[in-house]
């Protein structure tokens, strides 16, 4: 979490799966144990544990203060949590790495990375206001706008559309309409910025011909 706080690298959606599977996965989280059972299991609970999901709450809670500086959507961080529990992907079962090899989980399942590569599904899951401006090439911290969490009990929010998605008859449509209304307003603006620049770009066509033909000094061009 700290290096979500401090490199705002990983908060493009390839550095975040990259953290999610070393700092979880290739470190030896036991999915299996800690995410095999519900709460609603007759089972013994002795080893279950929502460490992965209190982990996905943080990133939430960051990118809800924070809404342009993730390139990914919280719907993102839903389907990680959705499928650390249940999935038709292999990349969540078992306890470790070595689990997973020995049981051949690679070549049985697909991986939920791979899934999330294709472009039609990855555009899905892109968030329309993200600010690339706040995230510069490189490694140099300088030039990085940290995420400090603000702590304070009115800053912090319940996670609605994962802990209370079974209260509503239809919530994918219900937080989906600001979602698709935050893309038009996005798209709109980013059209008219390319309409801007064509404008400027042919202004300076015309000062420069201007300039040429002795209808403007150079100074003036400028």
């Amino acid at each position: 979490m700290l290096q979500r706080v401090y490199f705002p690298m990983f908060c493009t959606t390839h550095r975040f799966q990259d953290l999610v599977e070393h700092t979880w996965l290739r470190s030896g989280h036991p999915f299996g144990d800690r995410c095999r059972h519900s709460t609603l299991s007759g089972r013994s609970l002795k080893h279950e544990a929502p460490v992965f999901l209190l982990f996905l709450d943080s990133v939430w809670q960051l990118w809800h203060q924070y809404p342009t500086a993730f390139e990914f959507t919280d719907e993102l961080l839903c389907l990680l949590a959705q499928h650390a529990y249940y999935s038709e992907f292999g990349t969540f079962l078992g306890n470790s790495m070595k689990e997973r090899e020995d049981l051949g989980i690679g070549k049985k399942t697909a991986s939920i990375w791979s899934y999330l590569q294709q472009p039609c599904i990855r555009a899905q899951y892109t968030n329309p206001l993200y600010d690339t401006g706040d995230h510069p090439s490189g490694t140099d911290r300088d030039n990085y706008t940290v995420c400090w969490p603000c702590l304070a009990p009115q800053a912090l929010d319940v996670w609605r559309e994962l802990y209370q998605r079974q209260q509503f008859p239809d919530p994918v449509s219900l937080w989906n309409k600001p979602r698709q209304a935050a893309y038009q307003i996005t798209n709109q603006f980013r059209n008219e910025m390319k309409h801007v620049k064509h404008l400027q770009a042919v202004l300076k066509s015309l000062q420069q011909e201007a300039v040429a033909s002795g209808l403007l000094i150079a100074s003036s061009a400028d």
